[in-house]
């Protein structure tokens, strides 16, 4: 949930996203924590700052592609949703 709320919010879904934007959200939610919680489970992944520029780079990637976020915003984004799964990361490789 806390992904999938980053992302409507940097869709600018606001209070009361649409359900396009929801199933959006949610389907790319899924593709992005499934493919971090893989790259994460490395062991010293957050001691790597080259695999996490990796992931970052990733996390872009796939958000243009989905055409998820503006592409001058999906930087900022992917490095925020990192940022995010560092926070996280316990919930996410248990």
């Amino acid at each position: 949930a806390p992904f999938a709320r980053v992302l409507l919010e940097e869709m600018g879904a606001g209070d009361s996203p649409t359900e396009a934007q929801v199933k959006l959200a949610s389907d790319v939610t899924i593709e992005l924590v499934e493919h971090i919680q893989q790259e994460i489970r490395i062991v010293d992944f957050w001691r790597n700052p080259h695999a996490q520029s990796v992931l970052k780079g990733w996390v872009f990637d796939h958000l243009d592609r989905r055409d998820v976020v503006h592409f001058k915003k999906a930087r900022a984004v992917a490095d925020r949703l990192v940022d995010l799964a560092k926070a996280l990361h316990d919930r996410l490789v248990d």
